[in-house]
């Protein structure tokens, strides 16, 4: 017997179906299918364009350290420890850069398409089990079309897209760990939903804790956020349900636990203290730090609608009008239902900005502003929850009585078709980036190929051209100390390197 019913977050007791067999789509069910082919593939259309700049990305600054860590020692294993002991807790990082490396010079140049297909489908897949635990159960299309609309929308608002997309190491410490994070919340509802033998349960618990300790072992930020996510998840479902499953409550804690643990080998890492030059970590003011955590947060969500409104706006525009205009009208939710749904459109804001606080409290710990690339989980969380929020009002609108004309139909379905030429026009404007990035990725081939033929002529130091500083990404440097010359030197197998 199945478990669903009493797993859902819109239980099936809750809602009243006039009619099983009408699809998720009051306009029918050919034109949705329609619609939701063109959603996704007008935001496809840019995730290609950023498939294809990305196979101009380069080696670029810590990309030639991490990659001789590893090459110096005998496995990414023994490199990651002498890394942590070293120079960072950030213990799993080298485990994407070695995934990378054992593809090539493949590794580098198609990592981003690579990335953007995995997460979309990825993405997509989580969107699905959304919907089934939901009780509405929309079509795959719509879970695609919602998918590759939230990986464009977080992409084009990133305040650094190349640090975050196109460099290797700024990839593998914040956006690989999103990505992974995707499937492990996919596999945690889908988990939830179907009953579990004692062995499932040991396997799964297993695949969990795996996959949150290798992203939280990314990056300290990373870790924080896994840690409040899953608090207020948790803490979400008690006020939602408070007669949870025990599988469910096993999932969760074994995500939390491997999230509080990953932490915490992050923050005793011998590498911190050599790196700060010190014995003991500094203890914070915890009350002057949790002010300025929430000063950043609020600061950055600011900024987003500041300096790119559009993305926001949309965001929750388009998610509104398909659970609007398409709302099933034979699903209708109980008022004890609808109440809770209102509840959490005005609970998303707050978890927003719990979160992002969250997210930003590394950095603010080393009293400094998050950087771009720092910034950009809370970027997607932010897309995320407009569009959350976005549905939601879509879906409680729509149960209340709507004007029901050809007219009225026509104008909220030319709306939504205007959403879709947002992706379309962006796709347009980063192709017109593809001369730039050719012309960066010719000139350090050329340069690469000259290396790479004196020293296979012999020779251990060599000097060569500066090329231009990419995104702020650091370049070689005249002085042959200089870390990034260092590093490549030993990458090449060159004793010195400069570049005046």
């Amino acid at each position: 017997m199945s478990l669903l019913p009493k797993t859902r977050f819109v239980p099936q007791s809750e809602t009243t179906f006039k009619d099983k067999s009408a699809d998720y789509a009051g306009w029918g069910s050919k034109l949705s299918s329609v619609l939701y082919l063109v959603l996704a593939s007008s935001a496809a259309l840019p995730l290609i364009v950023y498939a294809y700049l990305g196979t101009f990305s380069r080696y670029r600054g810590d990309d030639y350290c991490e990659t001789l860590r590893i090459i110096s020692a005998d496995n990414f294993l023994q490199a990651s420890v002498i890394r942590y002991f070293q120079r960072s807790g950030r213990y799993s990082t080298l485990f994407f850069v070695q995934l990378s490396e054992w593809f090539g010079d493949f590794g580098m140049v198609y990592l981003a398409a690579a990335v953007l297909l995995i997460w979309l489908i990825g993405l997509t897949w989580l969107m699905a089990e959304l919907g089934k635990v939901s009780g509405l159960r929309w079509k795959i299309g719509l879970s695609c079309g919602l998918a590759a609309q939230a990986i464009f929308l977080s992409l084009y608002r990133a305040p650094n897209l190349y640090q975050i997309l196109f460099w290797r190491s700024g990839m593998v410490s914040y956006l690989a760990p999103l990505v992974l994070l995707t499937y492990v919340a996919a596999f945690i509802l889908h988990q939830v939903q179907v009953p579990l033998s004692r062995s499932r349960k040991l396997w799964s618990c297993l695949l969990i804790f795996m996959g949150v300790f290798i992203a939280g072992g990314t990056s300290e930020t990373i870790a924080a956020l896994q840690i409040i996510i899953l608090l207020l998840t948790w803490l979400g479902l008690y006020l939602w349900r408070a007669n949870l499953r025990q599988a469910t409550l096993l999932l969760l804690g074994t995500a939390l636990g491997s999230a509080s643990l990953s932490m915490l080998i992050m923050v005793i890492s011998p590498g911190n203290f050599a790196r700060m030059d010190v014995s003991t970590p500094p203890m914070p003011d915890w009350f002057s730090l949790g002010i300025e955590t929430f000063t950043y947060a609020i600061h950055s969500i600011v900024d987003s609608f500041r300096v790119s409104p559009l993305p926001s706006i949309l965001a929750f525009l388009m998610p509104f009008l398909l659970f609007y205009g398409l709302q099933n009208p034979f699903l209708q939710a109980s008022p004890d239902l609808a109440k809770k749904l209102r509840w959490l459109l005005f609970l998303i804001p707050l978890g927003l900005l719990a979160a992002t606080a969250i997210n930003f409290a590394p950095s603010a710990y080393a009293q400094s502003y998050p950087s771009a690339r720092v910034r950009f989980p809370s970027f997607f969380l932010l897309t995320l929850a407009f569009m959350a929020a976005g549905a939601l009002a879509g879906y409680l609108l729509s149960q209340a009585k709507r004007p029901d004309s050809i007219l009225f139909r026509s104008l909220v379905l030319g709306v939504l078709i205007l959403t879709f030429l947002y992706p379309v026009r962006a796709a347009t404007k980063l192709y017109d980036r593809v001369p730039r990035y050719r012309a960066e990725a010719a000139a350090w081939d050329a340069r690469d190929e000259f290396i790479r033929q004196a020293v296979a002529e012999g020779a251990t130091d060599l000097v060569v051209i500066q090329l231009d500083t990419v995104a702020g990404v650091q370049e070689y440097k005249g002085d042959e100390t200089f870390w990034v010359n260092s590093c490549a030197a030993g990458y090449y197998g060159l004793r010195s390197l400069r570049a005046p």
